[in-house]
């Protein structure tokens, strides 16, 4: 799936929005996915800034194109991060929504239209 960075940003904003509202749910689950029939093709670890990443720059990390991915030199993956949380079910919805708002605000910063 080719992604542009707006449309990856707005698509990580669209399934972190959903897993802050679906908290029992995993990035698997996301009805965006064309397996739950939804529109999506599946990108490199279930998210829309992973499959940017490495579709452009064939790493993860520092680089991120979500603002709050970009944690301590690890990326996402440190135990600390918002996602290191999320992955490990500590305050799922709260750090869902971390997420969720670091991506649409890069996205609007980019240039991207708010939403209504």
């Amino acid at each position: 799936m080719k992604l542009d960075k707006l449309t990856a940003l707005w698509l990580c904003w669209e399934l972190w929005d959903w897993l802050a509202k679906n908290p029992d749910k995993e990035k698997r689950d996301w009805v965006g996915w064309k397996t739950r029939r939804g529109k999506s093709e599946y990108v490199e670890s279930h998210c829309f800034a992973c499959g940017f990443n490495y579709e452009y720059k064939d790493h993860c990390g520092e680089d991120c194109i979500v603002p709050v991915f970009r944690y301590k030199g690890d990326g996402c993956e440190h135990e600390d991060s918002p996602f290191g949380a999320w992955d490990h079910s500590i305050n799922k919805k709260q750090n869902a929504r971390i997420i969720a708002d670091s991506a649409y605000k890069e996205y609007v910063k980019l240039g991207g239209k708010k939403r209504k």
